[in-house]
Order: C-alpha cells, then structure tokens, then sequence
C-alpha cells in the first residue's frame, strides 16, 4: 500500500500546471471527471478524493491520513476550494484519532474550517471521548482547546455522570485537573462539589472509607477556592442538570440573586463537619449519620461524649446558628 501511495502521489504531480498537460494527466483526467467538463481545480481535488476513496475501500487509514495531507498540500489556497478542504480536513481529523495521532487531530480541531462538514462542537466531543476510552487523560488535560473549553467540560462531565464512582478512573478528578490547569478554579472547585455530593448521595454514610473520600473531595474544593485572587469572591455556581445556566457569563443583578452560590466558608464548615463525623467513626461509633443528612448538633454532642471537644466546637461552626444555641 506504501508504494501504491508514493505512485499515487507522483501520478498527482501531473496536475500542478494546468497549460502543460501531459499524456498521463490526460489520461487521469478522463478518470476522474467522467466525460463532464470540469475547472481543472476541481480535477484535482477529484483526483485525490478518488485516490482516499481507494484506501478507503481496504481499510487502510495511514494511508487515507497521508493522501488526504497529500491533497492539502498540493490544492492551492484558492477561495473557491474551501469547500474541498473541509471535508479533507474532516478526514484528516477521524483518520488521526483512529490512528492515535493526537497532535494531528488537534491540529485539524484547531482549524476552524472542519465546521463545514462536521460541527466543531460534535468533532471536540468525539476527541474527549477518544482521549477518556484510550486513558490518555494526560493529553486530554494538556491540549489547549482554546475557546472550546465548555464542550470538553458538558462531554467529561456527561461521562462522569454515567460512570459508577467506584470504577476507574475517575472522571471528575479528570475534569479538576483539566479545569486547575486553565486556572478556573471556580470551575474546579464546582466539579469536586459535585463529587462530594454524588457520595453523599449514593455511598454507604456509615462506611469510614466513604467519609475519606469526602473529605478529599471537599478538601480538594476549598484549596480551588483559596487560589481566587480576592477571597471575597471565593465563590461558586454548583453544577446543576442546566447548561444554560450554568455556562451563562453575563447576569443581571436580579438573576444573580437567584442563582445558587457555595461559598469558601460553607465549603469550609462541611468539611469541618466531616471531619468530626471521621472522629467518631475512627472511635468506633457505628451510628453516625454523615453526608447531607447529618445535623451538626447531634455530631458535636456525640463528639463531646467522647471527649472530643476542640472537634465539637468546630462542627458547630457549621451553622451560625446551631453555634448560638449551644
């Protein structure tokens, strides 16, 4: 198949001036545009279209990747081939990922043109999803993805949301790390959240492994937090099922003030308040109710029984309140 490609490739030499036409570019010619008369510009996108049909046909991707860049190479940058270049855009895209030529698919994601014959949104989708299937989080976390950030965050995330929290890896560490190294901490912060709510919602309360990985979880949230510049403005919006919501940027004060917001310090008191839920366990307590359900009067009063009583004090900073009553 290589040496059916460098002829090929050769062959299509014929083509590069059109006043000097010579027997075999005639005779290619006559191939490609089936007795209708055609710009010669056209011909030799036909050509080449006809050349990545063949390997095609026997499965040979290599080969494909290489005819479609052979194409691009030699197709000149003339307005009226743009249409052309899309689609081998497009095939260089797919041809790379099944390939594994990541920095190839990227290269062509960063080429706006592939819009024209597959949407950006669907192309930057189908890479995350190749990356997280081939375990190449690494790569996944380390391509810019400039302006396509909240694509890789909705496909992460839809994945993460389908995953058991038991199983490897975990994709919403995958999404932290992918949103800490752009430096939006809001946004990491929001995923760890929502991972600290997912156990508490579907992990055995009573189990000490389980609070662990909460308090991981929630610890991991506060240090995003704690890297926002002013930490007045340490805050979040939790991810919620409305990517509408969600993603809006610009709000009116009114729509502010609907919107849901987690703080430093209620992250700060829930982790207290896990972690007094901790002692108790690590002390052989087998009736602590942890997570969302957990009353942070009822922890510090076991807490007390115990003789922990610095670690009382600090669940009943959960609520301002609850610190007022005792």
């Amino acid at each position: 198949f290589q040496r059916a490609q460098e002829w090929f490739a050769k062959a299509g030499l014929a083509f590069e001036k059109e006043s000097e036409k010579s027997d075999l570019a005639v005779y290619l010619i006559s191939k490609c545009n089936a007795g209708k008369a055609l710009p010669f510009l056209h011909l030799k996108y036909m050509y080449w279209d006809m050349v990545i049909n063949l390997f095609q046909e026997y499965m040979q991707p290599d080969q494909v990747l290489e005819a479609a860049s052979h194409a691009l190479k030699y197709l000149p940058h003339a307005t009226e081939m743009d249409s052309f270049k899309y689609r081998l855009w497009a095939i260089v895209f797919s041809e790379s990922l099944v390939l594994r030529y990541y920095n190839q698919a990227y290269l062509a994601l960063s080429k706006s043109i592939v819009q024209e014959e597959n949407s950006l949104d669907d192309c930057v989708r189908k890479f995350a999803i190749v990356l997280c299937t081939n375990g190449d989080w690494k790569r996944l976390i380390e391509f810019p993805f400039s302006g396509m950030e909240d694509i890789v965050h909705e496909q992460i995330l839809s994945v993460a949301r389908q995953t058991e929290l038991s199983k490897n890896p975990n994709y919403y560490k995958i999404l932290y790390a992918f949103h800490l190294r752009r430096r939006n901490y809001r946004r990491a912060a929001a995923v760890m959240y929502k991972y600290n709510e997912r156990l508490d919602i579907e992990t055995h309360s009573r189990d000490i492994q389980n609070t662990r990985l909460k308090i991981t979880a929630l610890t991991t949230c506060l240090n995003a937090l704690k890297m926002i510049k002013y930490n007045h403005k340490a805050y979040f919006i939790p991810i919620s099922e409305n990517r509408a919501t969600y993603l809006k940027r610009k709000l009116d004060e009114d729509e502010k003030s609907r919107l849901p917001i987690i703080t430093l310090d209620e992250v700060e008191k829930r982790l207290l308040l896990m972690l007094g839920t901790s002692k108790l366990q690590q002390s052989g307590v087998a009736t602590v109710v942890a997570g969302l359900m957990a009353q942070p009067q009822d922890i510090a009063n076991q807490l007390i029984q115990r003789g922990f009583v610095d670690e009382a004090f600090s669940c009943l900073l959960y609520t301002s309140d609850a610190a007022d009553e005792e």
